[in-house]
């Protein structure tokens, strides 16, 4: 529910907003080139097996992050402009209680980072912006570790702190607040290579992540 919340509560601001700031809209259709820092939240939703019968979900539960990132757009067309983007992607999971293997174990907050750079096209409407992204790079696991329950072993390390690629498909819509100013709404859906299994455990081999991201933005134009 929150997420559908916050969906039609962001798709009415973009209409007021973009209802509102016409003279600023029509400035910013005709630009040649969009130089812009974004500062974001987002919520990322682990998905994906984990291992075999252990769905990621099973080990963290959703995330809240944030997002920064760097874009450089030029005109392509009267509407349409194509660039580059970097970002950089913070995510903090909650633990979670599950039965792995027979035994009952709660998981341990883990964290999570992503580097991406890659290419991005924007499309100019009638009082709203859409962009669609691809990007690759790094994603950093910070690990996990787990209590055994019912008297079992405390602080046994699942998941071990490594770094394996990342990749993510992204879209956006968009509206102004102002002339150099956007507000965003946008989902994504992020591929991170397998994590190292940590040296409490043996015979884990792990699985790449496919992690649902939504996100609120704001872009600043310089």
């Amino acid at each position: 529910m929150k997420p559908a919340a916050l969906t039609l509560v962001l798709a009415l601001s973009l209409s007021a907003s973009a209802f509102a700031q016409q003279e600023a809209r029509n400035e910013r259709e005709y630009r040649d080139i969009y130089s812009e820092l974004t500062v974001g939240i987002q919520n990322t939703f682990p998905g994906g097996d984990a291992f075999t019968d252990t769905r990621w979900s099973d080990l963290m539960s959703g995330g809240i992050g944030l997002n920064l990132e760097y874009s450089h757009l030029w005109r392509e067309s009267s509407w349409i402009y194509c660039g580059y983007f970097a970002s950089l992607q913070i995510d903090s999971f909650g633990g979670r209680r599950a039965t792995l293997a027979g035994v009952e174990v709660r998981t341990d907050r883990t964290n999570q980072a992503a580097f991406l750079v890659g290419g991005r096209i924007r499309e100019n409407f009638n009082g709203f912006h859409m962009d669609q992204s691809a990007g690759i790079g790094a994603s950093i696991y910070m690990g996990q570790e787990l209590d055994v329950l019912n008297g079992g072993p405390e602080d046994v390390e699942l998941i071990k702190s490594s770094v394996n690629y990342a990749a993510q498909l992204s879209a956006r819509i968009g509206a102004p607040l102002g002339k150099n100013v956007d507000l965003n709404l946008g989902i994504g859906l992020r591929f991170n290579g397998a994590p190292e299994e940590g040296k409490d455990v043996t015979g884990i081999k792990f699985k790449a992540q496919q992690n649902f991201v939504i996100g609120l933005s704001l872009d600043f134009g310089f």
